[in-house]
């Protein structure tokens, strides 16, 4: 697992990624700021114009699958929780 891979194909449409902490292997964790990138955007989940997302990784399997668990920083309970991702 490559961190600049994650940032090129993780982050949606309108946003650019950053990662500010990766240690990728089962249980390792990553921390991204994502930031959007077009002026009309909605509000960010942790900032006006970000959202910093702290990721663990799951389940890695070589050429298989990613299993990723990821939580944003976010004082507003309507994001709260994790949401689990499988690629």
């Amino acid at each position: 697992m490559n961190p600049k891979a994650l940032v090129a194909w993780l982050p949606p449409e309108g946003m650019e990624g950053r990662i500010d902490a990766f240690d990728a292997r089962e249980g390792g964790t990553y921390r991204m700021t994502l930031t959007y990138t077009d002026p009309d955007h909605p509000a960010g989940k942790t900032s006006d114009n970000s959202d910093v997302a702290q990721g663990e990784f799951l389940e890695l399997v070589p050429g298989k699958r990613i299993v990723q668990r990821i939580v944003f920083e976010s004082e507003d309970p309507a994001f709260a929780g994790a949401m689990v991702m499988t690629f």
